[in-house]
């Protein structure tokens, strides 16, 4: 469905109103996960939905000047096209918006058909563990997963940006998810990246941390009492550095 620039940003504004009378929240998403888009104009990110909205970028830079309008001090965050995520960011030389305590969202789910193997059309091989091996048809390993993150970095250091990772997880099928999870949490505080969210925690199966398949019927059910899963574990490890 489309919907016009002008009023996304009514509605948006609207939906900060609400939240500043209320005094809930610290931050406002602009746009989560902005869909793909068909082509680039002079640098910039060219939002299919009519005449008024002629950027993801520059419909952020309106519906920002909105908030700043009704609430001054909120942190705001922006996100690239395609998803979020860290490519993306230079795909089409994306610029900061112009004004202060901004944070720019990263998705992170790489390699795609092994993050999401079983989804949107992917397979699960049987040669499609995680970490890879030379004689997979693929190889990937923490190195791999860390050159796609380092697209991120090229933003950040050329315009000195503030990141953070709204999403990141890894379909609980795939042999090896919890290493995937150890090893991009690792490589998130390596770059620094202070700001992060599991996705997602008692949600859909797939990402679900707490999910697991009976030994006697096959299925997938939740942890019970006494049960855990290493993906579960390797979250709580990173969680407790919260506390640190």
């Amino acid at each position: 469905m489309r919907t016009s620039a002008n009023r996304f940003v009514r509605l948006f504004a609207a939906g900060v109103a609400l939240l500043a009378s209320a005094g809930a929240a610290e931050e406002a998403s602009l746009l989560d996960r902005p869909g793909w888009v068909r082509t680039c104009d002079k640098g910039q990110l060219v939002w299919n939905d009519g005449p008024d909205g002629k950027s993801v970028t520059l419909l952020q830079e309106k519906g920002a000047k909105v908030v700043r309008a009704i609430d001054p001090d909120r942190v705001l965050v922006a996100s690239a096209t395609g998803g979020s995520s860290p490519g993306n960011y230079n795909a089409c030389d994306m610029r900061p918006l112009p004004l202060k305590d901004v944070i720019y969202q990263m998705h992170f789910y790489a390699p795609f058909f092994l993050t999401h193997a079983g989804l949107y059309g992917t397979q699960l091989l049987p040669d499609d563990p995680y970490p890879g091996t030379e004689k997979r048809r693929t190889h990937w390993t923490k190195k791999e997963v860390g050159d796609v993150m380092d697209y991120m970095n090229d933003f950040v250091e050329r315009w000195g940006a503030q990141i953070y990772v709204g999403e990141f997880s890894c379909m609980s099928k795939l042999p090896g998810a919890a290493q995937w999870l150890d090893d991009v949490a690792d490589l998130i505080e390596a770059h620094g990246y202070k700001f992060w969210t599991f996705h997602s925690y008692g949600e859909f199966y797939g990402w679900n941390l707490e999910s697991i398949r009976d030994e006697e019927t096959g299925k997938l059910r939740n942890i019970r009492d006494g049960e855990t899963t290493d993906r579960l574990e390797v979250m709580k490890k990173h969680w407790a550095r919260n506390r640190e």
